[in-house]
């Protein structure tokens, strides 16, 4: 698979024409594009190891957020059922206070 390569990606020659009889076939080391460094390549890998920290960060706060709703909601049940037992036990004492005035009463006569 010989075909030009742009001079962007080329070494600056410019000559970028199909192997003539007095060069070697195919790309040499110096004249392949996609040669890049160790320091590139690693460099690519932690951005993607970035990317995936960055994406699990996002998910962990979206479970926090969850949870947090979750609680919120838990609580608000529990207080409306704390409210319910003191509303009920208000009523009650009201009813002993009423009765214990009613025997008050009985007692005097």
């Amino acid at each position: 698979m010989n075909r030009q390569i742009p001079a962007t990606f080329a070494n600056n020659d410019s000559d970028n024409s199909l192997p003539t009889n007095n060069q070697q076939p195919g790309p040499s080391p110096q004249d392949n594009p996609y040669n890049v460094s160790l320091s590139l390549r690693l460099g690519l890998i932690a951005g993607i190891i970035t990317t995936i920290g960055d994406a699990l960060a996002a998910y962990s706060a979206r479970l926090a957020i969850d949870e947090e709703i979750s609680s919120n909601f838990d609580n608000l049940k529990s207080q409306q059922e704390q409210d319910e037992r003191f509303a009920k036990l208000e009523s009650q004492m009201e009813q002993l206070q009423q009765q214990l005035a009613k025997m008050s009463d009985q007692n005097k006569k």
